[in-house]
């Protein structure tokens, strides 16, 4: 005998707050951020890495990450100087660059050292990438 409970999808609510992120892109970061959304993300969208950096490091406790679209920027070391600039800010949001120059995508195992994804982006490399940088946050609810 199998019973089967079905429930309103359209009025079932989220448990917990979504993650947030801020994305530093241009036109080019429409992947990124349909990637974000997609994977259950709220997305702020900044054109400018200095707006972006601002906003962050005013509430680093309302980001859970900074996703940066490095191709815009200059390049993956424009993006990684700039990120420089954020100091100890980087060590409580963790930061995520996206870069067509990426050979090998990279999940940091330090702080303060961001994960590189290889541009364009897929559903699954982000999916990871979530799950790695969001690591610290989601280990109290494994312990």
């Amino acid at each position: 005998m199998q019973v089967v409970r079905s429930f309103d999808q359209e009025r079932a609510t989220s448990v917990g707050r979504p993650l947030r992120a801020m994305l530093v892109a241009g036109t080019e970061g429409d992947i990124s951020e349909k990637r974000l959304v997609g994977a259950g993300v709220q997305v702020r969208r900044a054109g400018d890495p200095y707006t972006a950096m601002s906003a962050v490091m005013d509430d680093p406790g309302f980001y859970d990450m900074l996703v940066v679209e490095c191709d815009g920027l200059g390049g993956e070391a424009e993006a990684r100087r700039i990120m420089k600039l954020m100091g100890e800010t980087m060590l409580r949001v963790p930061v995520i660059l996206v870069t067509r120059e990426c050979q090998t995508q990279s999940f940091a195992l330090e702080r303060h050292e961001p994960t590189v994804l290889r541009a364009p982006l897929s559903a699954v490399s982000m999916r990871v990438a979530l799950d790695h940088v969001m690591r610290d946050r989601m280990a109290p609810l494994y312990a």
